[in-house]
């Protein structure tokens, strides 16, 4: 459960930074945009697993993001 809490924190948090960052299409974008959309995940990964390096906890995370993308989408 807390791996689902904090995946539905990152997930809102990164939400709020890339609508602050403003929406491009994808044929505006600078290829520092992707860098950063990747570096989002990759410093995301680590605070919502922490030590817990099961499948069991990715897949929570992972469907946690992916419902709440749904959600707001």
């Amino acid at each position: 459960m807390n791996t689902v809490l904090k995946a539905a924190a990152a997930y809102l948090i990164v939400l709020f930074v890339i609508r602050l960052m403003g929406r491009r299409t994808a044929s505006l974008q600078a290829p520092i945009d992707m860098v950063v959309l990747f570096l989002f995940g990759g410093l995301s990964v680590s605070a919502i697993l922490g030590d817990d390096h099961s499948f069991t906890g990715a897949m929570s995370a992972l469907f946690t993001v992916g419902l709440m993308h749904a959600s707001v989408s």
